[in-house]
């Protein structure tokens, strides 16, 4: 059945009520392209108990809203890439009783699925895998991921894994495996959600490139990649052109920071030695272009926090509900230095709740001190009800 309905561009309706699929083996691009197909309801009889190829079967299914696939058996599937790929109408896929234990090949399988909001695969096997190349790219929509029972040790390719996943507001990869890793380039890459990326656990020995891997991540904060090997990376071009990075962890296995372009990011860098990252030891002072240009990993490792920028306190005047009462105050300071915030006085309304807040030192994330009031029961008193 492969290839059959591919490229049907104009078919809107298929009329069989059922086909026989007990003796398939292939399935792949079966449906590629039926762009306005918007029922696929006929494989809700499918037997694909002997299919062992299932690439691009729904491949730019762009009509299809609802899409049932929790009765396939793909037990003896070795190659699902492309399986979902644009299919951009879809909002929810739950793969709960996917078998991928025998899939060597995952690569753009969920590709260009822009509206996805929900996507179950906690269940993947993904001990074979090893092409994961462009698998979330172009999940605009996709705010969450739960990776946890991934299994990436035989992995290769990463590139453009996590591009334009533009929703994502966190993303936990702690179970990565990627000691065979040998491609990353633009794998993270518009990320613009992410405030905090955690790659520690990052093993890249063999990764010969890192081209534009977080480039456009545009909220990211913090990066911490200390333990990162850049010895055989022969492309680090725009690695690193983060715009509100304020903290970066670096390791020794780093050899050099050049062509990442972390000097777009400017400011000056300090190290925090043996310091904290609110109180920087700064025994290395650089500015952005120098630690570009003159990092190196055995004698410069350290995490580095970007002190010139003024921090932030942002204090709020809320009721119980979480309701504005009055204009937000914001306050700012150097990085360590103190701070004292005091309530307003709000007309009808009483000081419910002081913040243990209220007075502290600037730190490099922004802080919220919030003041609750509650309305008065007598509004014509100026005390709280007893």
């Amino acid at each position: 059945m492969a290839y059959m309905f591919n490229n049907c561009y104009n078919l809107t309706k298929l009329l069989h009520r059922e086909l026989i699929t007990s003796n398939v083996s292939n399935m792949a691009v079966m449906f590629a392209n039926c762009k306005n197909l918007a029922d696929l309801s006929i494989i809700s009889s499918f037997d694909t108990s002997k299919v062992t190829r299932m690439e691009a079967m729904f491949k730019g299914c762009n009509s299809v809203k609802e899409l049932d696939v929790c009765h396939f058996n793909t037990s003896k599937v070795t190659n699902m890439f492309s399986l979902f790929e644009w299919c951009d109408q879809l909002k929810s896929l739950d793969l709960t009783n996917f078998d991928t234990a025998k899939v060597t090949d995952m690569s753009d399988m969920f590709n260009g699925c822009r509206n996805l909001t929900t996507l179950n695969i906690q269940s993947f096997d993904t001990t074979q895998v090893t092409n994961m190349c462009g698998m979330f790219n172009g999940c605009e929509s996709l705010a969450k991921l739960d990776l946890s029972s991934f299994n990436t040790a035989q992995v290769k390719n990463m590139r453009w894994m996590f591009h334009n996943c533009y929703s994502l507001t966190q993303l936990d990869l702690s179970n990565f495996d990627i000691s065979n890793t040998e491609t990353m380039e633009i794998m993270f890459n518009s990320c613009k959600s992410l405030t905090k990326l955690d790659l520690s656990n990052f093993n890249t020995a063999k990764v010969t490139s890192m081209m534009a891997m977080f480039d456009n991540c545009a909220s990211l904060v913090e990066l911490n990649i200390q333990n990162f090997n850049t010895k055989q990376v022969t492309d680090k071009f725009w690695m690193l052109g983060l715009p509100k990075l304020k903290i970066i962890h670096l390791g020794t296995e780093i050899t050099d920071l050049q062509s990442t372009y972390f000097s777009t990011i400017g400011g000056k860098w300090a190290n925090v030695g043996r310091g904290t990252i609110n109180s920087p030891e700064g025994s290395k002072v650089f500015a952005a272009a120098d630690l570009e240009q003159n990092y190196h990993g055995e004698k410069d490792a350290d995490t580095y926090v970007r002190f010139d920028l003024d921090a932030v306190v942002r204090v709020k005047y809320v009721d119980e509900n979480n309701q504005a009462l009055a204009p937000d105050d914001v306050l700012t300071g150097k990085l360590g230095e103190n701070y004292v915030t005091t309530p307003k006085n709000i007309a009808k309304y009483y000081l419910k709740y002081h913040p243990s807040n209220a007075q502290g030192k600037f730190s490099i994330f922004e802080q919220e001190v919030i003041y609750v009031y509650s309305l008065l029961k007598d509004s014509g008193s100026s005390r709280p009800p007893t």
